[in-house]
């Protein structure tokens, strides 16, 4: 924490700002710019969507018991929220 403490007063804000926000942000849009989206990913896609395959994010959400139609029905409620 003493070298982080140093290191940050010694660069400055600018640097601070940076670090703490640009880089995450830039690390995101390369990630999403790099990522495929080709033939396999989108067949894998419609196969977990009419349940023939489920993936580990889905098994989990399932035994937490939050279904798809259970977000469904909250995004729709938080929607309907917004507009009013």
């Amino acid at each position: 924490m003493v070298a982080s403490y140093m290191l940050i007063s010694l660069l400055g804000s600018v640097m601070t700002f940076m670090t703490a926000i640009t880089l995450p942000l830039t690390l995101i849009a390369a990630h999403a710019s790099f990522r495929l989206r080709n033939m396999k990913n989108k067949l894998e896609n419609k196969m977990e969507g009419a349940g023939l395959k489920r993936s580990p994010m889905g098994i989990f959400l399932e035994a937490l018991g939050q279904q798809e139609e259970n977000l469904q029905k909250i995004q729709t409620f938080l929607e309907g929220k917004v507009k009013e």
